[in-house]
């Protein structure tokens, strides 16, 4: 759960607006975990749960390499 979190957050190809609005997390909490003022261990369980469900459904619909 933690590596695909870190993976999207660290996805500069997507933009922190669309990761807030497509995975419904607040756009200040995916700005501040994607800039270091909050970590991942500090976040709330059903945050890093939204997140991760958003990241599985990038990887789901992404073409197969």
């Amino acid at each position: 759960m933690r590596k695909e979190v870190e993976q999207l957050l660290s996805n500069n190809s997507i933009s922190a607006y669309k990761i807030s609005k497509e995975a419904g997390v607040p756009y200040m909490t995916v700005n501040d975990l994607r800039n270091g003022k909050s970590s991942i261990d500090n976040a709330k369980f059903g945050t890093i749960e939204k997140l991760y469900i958003y990241a599985l459904s990038l990887q789901k619909n992404s073409p197969a390499d």
